[in-house]
């Protein structure tokens, strides 16, 4: 996964006690173990689904008393990407 419009960039090395650690380059704390890649790679985007999923529910309770003017994909860069949802759409 690389930080475009896409995602993110994962990083695999292996661990010293066997098997490997996954971490994202872009999220400090965001990192997991697995037997193979394939396993850390699984729980790697677990993670992160799981990260973003708190976040939106920590940001819905912050905010939830405030009016929602614009719900929009942000792209890498700070700017929109031109594709708004309105709210409660």
């Amino acid at each position: 996964m690389r930080f475009t419009a896409r995602g993110f960039t994962a990083v695999y090395v292996e661990s010293a006690d066997g098997g490997y650690i996954a971490y994202v380059e872009e999220i400090p704390g965001l990192h997991v173990q697995g037997e193979t890649i394939e396993e850390a790679r699984r729980r790697l985007a677990e993670a992160l689904e799981s990260m973003m999923d708190d976040n939106r529910e920590r940001n819905r309770r912050a905010f939830g008393g405030c009016r929602v003017v614009s719900r929009e994909p942000l792209s890498p860069g700070g700017a929109p990407t031109g594709r708004r949802k309105r709210p409660g759409h």
